[in-house]
């Protein structure tokens, strides 16, 4: 642009000329001069006047110089120079008609990426020049130490990695930080995977954790779009980051972040044994190194833990599974189990064998026959009660396995009743099959299981909860209302009263609104929003509105209970009489079952979201969550729409 101005300059102080005197050009021969101000060498020959004429000044064309601007504007833009188009170049854009061919931009290019907030203290989204912040493109730094940048201590760092660590690690056992590595060490070798983490681990400081969670999509672009960052370290950073999704602020990129980790695992060839490699991909013949026999550990932990994250939105949300298991996914858990390197590596089979299980479910709904559906289910739920028999330990030692266990056993009974093609096979004004009631009494079963386990729980272990664990959460509670909603049909009206009052749904509602209201701080992000907590509170608060709906219009039906029912109905709702162990057996608890959850003084909660619009990963129920009117039971899953995004 400084070459286009000063041809500008020269051109309005003197008039330019012609490269051809006069003479020459009459003669048409070549003009050669000695000088820039002498006669040219044949007039000097010839002893004639050499005259050069004034060139014709060409029309001004603002369409080209503007366009020439224009890009190299957007050249700077680009290159992080941030230069804006001078008042001459957005006069002249102006003038340029819509019927000239082409437009031409004048302001500049909005960045594709601002530049992180600089300010830890007060930091508020804004900068004191509205404008510049919004028009200056800044590339994102590739790597990002908060520490150096000030946004936390060293102190309250090194207290939240030990926090992931020790807290939050039994709840996706899929990245390890080992104990004997230091802050200091994860700043200089692993910053990316170390911002990931002080993000998920600093819950109880709701603005800090938005800020760090920006900071972390600030860095992905910086490593994975901007720079040319592939490495296991990034992997598990993403995995990190994806694991507690639910506390970092909007919008998500959840299912965009979850296709990078995927592919950086397709890129790193970390989906299949190293030595299946194509011989097309060995390129270099000359160059002679000895072939990778097998992954490392740290590389198992992230091929299982990228299939629990998309197999679980796959199955519970309804979404394309874009990393199915595998022969491969099971070897590498198989050599987890063997390895034993840290003490949660033992979970991981079982949590893959569940999700497994899961996916096979979610597959038997493609079968048209109602009867063979059935039957591939029954199968499922052996199996699922062989896993929980073959555990080498208890089933309450995990609060992971746990959850994922009974989620299973609902999701199979709920495809084996309320899915769609099974509502539609459901018997009108007759009494159901037998397989079917003891499917219904089942997932009852197991959805009672779950919500005791949640409320039996001590106050303040919901933080620990990864993203996938709140999903299962909350598909129990949907699909369970589901349950008990059907349970109070006409038909089976009588089969299923000890089972209803064994579930209590309303009331065990009730105390899971309570304990997350207990939970949920009044403090705000930058941005105003309240912590997470507050609006899963909403959520299950809608949740109960609903169910109590559904069943104020069920008509009264004088019943005679049979035995098991008014044994059953002696427990009350099934809440503060019944035992825990009476829904998972006699295995002990390490969390004092039945005893009031402890009492004790929690920090703010640093979760941002709402959970009905909490997407991908969320059970987003919209404005219009509630059904328009009476509700059939026969269609009831085109009203509940526990799966529709609204992204």
């Amino acid at each position: 642009m400084a070459g286009v101005q000063k041809a500008r300059g020269e051109s309005a102080s003197s008039p330019s000329l012609l490269r051809t005197c006069h003479n020459c050009h009459q003669a048409k021969i070549k003009c050669d001069r000695k000088s820039e101000t002498g006669p040219c060498t044949r007039c000097e020959r010839l002893d004639r006047q050499c005259r050069f004429t004034p060139a014709r000044r060409r029309p001004n064309n603002p369409r080209r110089d503007s366009r020439i601007e224009a890009l190299e504007n957007q050249v700077q833009q680009l290159l992080g120079g941030g230069g804006l188009l001078t008042d001459r170049s957005a006069s002249s854009s102006d003038h340029i008609t819509p019927d000239a061919g082409f437009t031409v931009r004048s302001r500049p290019c909005t960045p594709l990426l601002l530049s992180p907030p600089q300010d830890p203290a007060g930091a508020t989204g804004h900068s004191e020049n509205p404008s510049t912040a919004i028009t200056t493109p800044v590339a994102p730094p590739a790597d990002v130490d908060p520490i150096a940048r000030q946004m936390l201590s060293a102190e309250s760092a090194e207290t939240l990695l030990e926090r992931f660590k020790t807290a939050l690690t039994p709840h996706f056992p899929f990245v390890i930080v080992p104990p004997h590595v230091s802050l200091e060490a994860m700043r200089q070798e692993k910053p990316f995977l170390l911002l990931s983490i002080l993000a998920a681990a600093s819950y109880d400081d709701v603005a800090l954790q938005r800020r760090l969670g920006r900071q972390v999509q600030h860095c992905i672009a910086g490593k994975l779009i901007y720079g040319d960052t592939v490495s296991l370290e990034a992997l598990q950073g993403l995995l990190v980051h994806l694991a507690w999704s639910q506390y970092h602020p909007r919008p998500r990129r959840y299912t965009q972040f979850l296709q990078l980790a995927i592919g950086i695992i397709v890129d790193l060839r970390l989906d299949r044994k190293p030595d299946s490699r194509p011989w097309k991909t060995r390129i270099d013949l000359t160059k002679v190194t000895e072939p990778k026999k097998f992954l490392n550990l740290d590389e198992q932990r992230a091929v299982a833990g990228c299939f629990y994250l998309c197999s679980t939105v796959s199955t519970l949300l309804q979404k394309l599974c874009t990393f199915p298991w595998s022969l491969h996914i099971e070897e590498c858990c198989k050599s987890l189990q063997q390895q034993k390197q840290y003490p949660t590596d033992k979970y991981i089979p079982y949590i893959i064998e569940l999700q497994n299980l899961m996916e096979k479910a979610d597959a038997s709904n493609l079968t048209s026959c109602p009867t063979s559906r059935s039957a591939h289910v029954a199968q499922l739920r052996v199996r699922l009660e062989t896993i929980k028999d073959s555990l080498p330990f208890t089933l309450t030692e995990s609060p992971m396995v746990m959850t994922h266990w009974n989620t299973a056993m609902v999701y199979l009974c709920h495809t084996d009743v309320c899915t769609e093609s099974a509502l539609n096979a459901l018997p009108t004004g007759e009494t159901w099959p037998l397989w079917r009631v003891e499917a219904l009494g089942t997932g009852l079963v197991a959805a009672k299981s779950t919500l005791s386990f949640f409320l039996s729980l001590p106050l303040g272990c919901e933080m620990y909860f990864n993203n996938s664990e709140w999903i299962q959460l909350g598909f129990v509670m949907t699909y369970s209302a589901r349950l008990a909603t059907l349970s109070s049909q006409t038909s089976i009206h009588q089969e299923t009263l000890h089972l209803r009052r064994f579930l209590g749904m309303s009331d065990m509602l009730k105390d899971v609104a309570s304990r997350l209201r207990s939970l949920s701080s009044s403090r705000m992000d930058d941005d105003g929003d309240k912590d997470v907590f507050n609006h899963y509170q909403q959520r299950v608060e809608r949740l109960q509105a609903w169910f109590d709906t559904q069943s104020d219009r069920v008509p009264a039906v004088t019943v005679q209970p049979s035995p098991l029912a008014a044994h059953t109905a002696t427990f009350g709702n099934g809440r503060d009489n019944l035992h825990y162990q009476e829904c998972i057996g006699n295995e002990p608890l390490p969390w004092n079952a039945g005893q009031e959850p402890r009492s004790r003084e929690m920090p703010a909660i640093s979760v941002a979201d709402r959970w009905q619009t909490h997407r991908p990963l969320d059970l987003s129920m919209g404005e219009d969550w509630f059904p328009p009117g009476p509700m059939d039971l026969a269609d009831f899953a085109q009203y509940f729409a526990f799966d529709s995004d609204t992204m």
